[in-house]
């Protein structure tokens, strides 16, 4: 039996849901001022419909992750240790996030990545106090089409102060 990438992602979702599930209840000391990290199942759909209907569609489930970047970078996440790998190695884990891939190449950290677009943006003002990543992990070191990062800026009072959608195409263009 052939077991297709859309059905394991779909098992992944299923696990990875269960154990955050697990997990839920558990806060540790230094989470005060994180924003909570969730897992969340998707599905997704393409077809083409003009100019004329097209015989070529697709839709499969995927995973995204939910996390606030200082929680991830500081290894602070509510997600299960073993769940979540972050930096440079994320085979290691059964989900990975590598900053490299976001918005600007950089060795910088995601946080860092956010403020220097918001300052070349002409928004060096914006209170970035929290910030909340929407995004498709790496798959045990598989890393696939990341199509939508959305990228949440959250002030001190947790006010929603900014949204960046970071879009990628399978031609590599942001």
């Amino acid at each position: 039996m052939t077991v297709t990438v859309p059905l394991l992602i779909g098992a992944l979702t299923i696990v990875g849901t269960w154990l955050v599930s697990l997990s839920s209840g558990k806060k540790r000391e230094n989470s005060v001022d994180r924003l909570r990290s969730i897992i969340i199942p998707a599905y997704t759909s393409h077809a083409r419909h003009l100019p004329r209907p097209s015989k070529h569609a697709f839709s499969y489930p995927l995973l995204y992750l939910g996390v606030d970047v200082d929680a991830l970078e500081s290894g602070e996440l509510e997600l299960p240790g073993r769940l979540l790998g972050y930096g440079g190695r994320p085979w290691t884990k059964c989900l990975g996030i590598r900053s490299d891939g976001y918005l600007r190449p950089g060795l910088e950290s995601l946080r860092q990545k956010a403020e220097r677009l918001l300052q070349e943006q002409g928004l060096g003002d914006t209170d970035t106090s929290h910030i909340w990543l929407v995004t498709m992990p790496s798959f045990m070191g598989f890393e696939g089409i990341n199509p939508l990062s959305v990228w949440y800026v959250y002030s001190d009072k947790l006010e929603l102060t900014c949204v960046i959608l970071e879009v990628h195409n399978t031609f590599g263009e942001k």
